[in-house]
């Protein structure tokens, strides 16, 4: 194999959310970037033949999973790049495999920017959204870098925003459970929502902040050959907590550790979940029988939502659902 002329420069790690309409002309980009050196693709979704008119695919990926799809094209276009494929909702990610120098949202949900906008704004990661409409011809990018006092996504939202956003519960929180609407846009508007994504990216790659569009919106309008560049401001009425986590590393790797253990290594240490919940205890509406247990919700297996004594579809209460576990509990 050829050696790579730049792989000594290429020292950056990008994620990559979303493998669709966007994602699929994204991340080869990303994969031709001379600073990259490892992409992190993030998909729940499989390909299907409705994509195949909108999306960089072929009909021989129609009904596989969309990021090892990608993950074995970037790898013919970039050998010397490392492509870490993961087929999970982003929201079920461990934020240690999203730690990178820029985050990409390539996802067609109200719901899902706002867990990559809490992800980025936890972790202190650059991201960049990228949006279609497809009827009126519209690509839109947006950059954020994590502060304080700088606008985020939801500083924008009103409250009918978050009254659209779709809404998943324990009880229903299956496949497609909470599947947003086609975005019914053509490839070619993909691709240039794609480009601009990449073009922001080089720049918050390269430091070039001033240039990038941080705290701005660009939406250029393919219909009527115009753009438009909209400043975002820091609402300070602000839903959303805009603190960044100062992350130190265990001595102990965490999958060696039991969760007893880790929260006993500090009598104030809090367990705090990000739009997830541990279950304390699944009841069966059918014989009454309740299960207690320490898991997240999006880790109940089939035969765990099974009642062991008739066999019943249980469900967590809403008052057996937590957010954080505290010391000594």
């Amino acid at each position: 194999m050829t050696p790579d002329p730049v792989t000594s420069t290429r020292t950056k790690t990008v994620v990559v959310v979303g493998a669709g309409i966007i994602g699929s002309y994204t991340l080869p980009h990303v994969a031709r970037m001379p600073e990259v050196a490892r992409i992190i693709a993030v998909d729940h979704d499989r390909y299907d033949h409705t994509n195949l008119m909108g999306q960089d695919i072929t009909p021989g990926d129609v009904g596989r999973p969309k990021v090892m799809v990608q993950a074995r094209r970037l790898r013919r276009i970039a050998p010397n790049v490392v492509v870490e494929p993961i087929h999970d909702r982003v929201e079920h990610v461990p934020l240690a495999h999203l730690r990178a120098d820029v985050i990409l949202s390539c996802v067609d949900s109200l719901e899902a920017r706002l867990v990559i906008n809490e992800i980025a704004w936890r972790l202190g990661v650059p991201w960049i959204d990228s949006g279609v409409h497809g009827q009126e011809l519209l690509a839109r990018v947006n950059v954020f870098v994590p502060g304080a006092e700088v606008p985020c996504l939801e500083c924008s939202l009103s409250v009918d925003d978050y009254a659209a956003v779709e809404q998943t519960y324990p009880c229903a929180a299956g496949e497609g459970a909470s599947a947003p609407a086609a975005t019914n846009a053509s490839s070619a508007l993909g691709a240039l929502a794609a480009a601009m994504q990449a073009l922001e990216c080089r720049k918050v790659l390269a430091g070039d902040l001033d240039r990038a569009a941080v705290g701005r919106e660009i939406l250029v309008n393919a219909a009527w050959h115009t753009h438009f560049v909209t400043r975002l401001r820091r609402n300070p009425q602000c839903r959303f907590n805009h603190a960044t986590w100062q992350i130190e590393p265990l001595a102990t790797l965490a999958t060696q550790m039991a969760l007893g253990t880790l929260l006993a290594r500090d009598s104030k240490a809090v367990l705090w979940m990000d739009r997830r919940r541990f279950v304390t205890e699944l009841a069966c509406p059918a014989c009454g029988t309740v299960r207690k247990l320490l898991r997240l919700t999006d880790r109940l297996g089939p035969a765990t939502r099974r009642c062991r004594r008739c066999r019943y579809a249980v469900t967590p209460r809403g008052f057996d659902l937590r957010d954080r576990l505290e010391a000594g509990e």
